[in-house]
């Protein structure tokens, strides 16, 4: 009998069952209280009927391949959390609700998943001044007990995970890419423990990565946090459309204040300009995050009665 990550492989790899085709089947299973070796069982009527599915792709689906990835998963210490499972991350599926990953890939300390949690966003090519503030941001919110969760890019995301792994904290770092591609990067390798980080990925484990992941992948850090702080943002890109995706899904969002601003932080004079919450230097030279941690506070509270609500539904 085929192991559920097996069946869940066939599932990412079935021609035509997208995203929202995934969801779909999963809400089935749920409803008709079955197992992913139930499915496997069923004819192909009752797929139809069951998991309110075609007919052809309801054939695909029992044509079941075995993948031999799934054994390198394990010898990875890969974990495969599809959105029914008790370990998929609460915060994600409130956040983005029908727009979460069916599916998420993960390893090292899971745990982390459900710690209070802030995002990093920011240009790639950040300004020297942008790279002081990511680390002395990072830093800040470590000492609070915050997790620190970007993805794992260039730039801010790398000055990110590295301060708050160096000041001993811990870190989500959120791939656009398959897990099985995730190395340790020189910048980080001095600092990098497997117990204080968990690596993140919503793509099949081998897949490469693209721009059109990219911003995926930012809208699953924006899912994963409780509030997103922008270091540097241009007028358009990755970093532009992530902040547009906090509005949208209100996420609170900070932006870092400069005195002077360049070409890789002019996003964040626009949104200040529209009311955006700003972060600026203290007395003593160091970010104030204040505001920061009362949004972290309360979007912690409120997820903390939603769970309890969601359970006695």
């Amino acid at each position: 009998m085929p192991s559920n990550t097996e069946i869940i492989l066939h599932l990412l790899q079935t021609k035509g069952l997208g995203p929202k085709g995934l969801r779909k089947v999963f809400a089935g299973l749920i409803a008709s209280k079955s197992s992913f070796a139930d499915m496997l069982g069923m004819s192909v009527e009752q797929v139809v009927m069951k998991l309110g599915l075609g007919q052809k792709l309801a054939e695909r689906i029992l044509n079941f391949k075995a993948s031999d990835l799934s054994k390198a998963l394990e010898d990875n210490v890969v974990s495969v959390l599809p959105i029914i499972d008790d370990s998929y991350p609460m915060r994600l599926k409130m956040t983005l609700g029908d727009a979460a990953p069916p599916v998420l890939f993960a390893k090292g300390n899971l745990d982390i998943l459900d710690d209070k949690s802030v995002g990093f966003c920011g240009a790639r090519k950040a300004s020297e001044k942008g790279l002081l503030v990511a680390a002395l941001c990072a830093e800040a919110l470590v000492k609070e007990g915050v997790n620190v969760s970007s993805g794992y890019a260039n730039g801010v995301d790398m000055k990110a995970h590295t301060s708050a792994l160096e000041h001993g904290g811990t870190t989500t770092i959120v791939l656009a890419e398959g897990i099985q591609n995730f190395r340790i990067k020189k910048e980080i390798k001095d600092f990098f423990d497997e117990d204080r980080a968990v690596i993140v990925s919503e793509f099949f484990p081998t897949g490469r990565w693209f721009v059109s992941n990219a911003m995926q992948r930012n809208r699953t850090i924006l899912g994963l946090s409780k509030a997103m702080m922008v270091i540097e943002a241009a007028m358009k890109g990755g970093t532009f459309s992530a902040a547009m995706d906090a509005i949208e899904h209100r996420v609170p969002l900070f932006f870092a204040d400069y005195e002077v601003d360049n070409v890789s932080s002019e996003g964040n004079r626009y949104f200040l300009s529209k009311g955006a919450n700003a972060i600026r230097a203290n007395r003593h030279g160091k970010p104030n995050i204040d505001g920061v941690m009362r949004a972290v506070n309360r979007a912690e509270e409120f997820c903390s009665t939603s769970s309890k609500q969601l359970q006695l539904i």
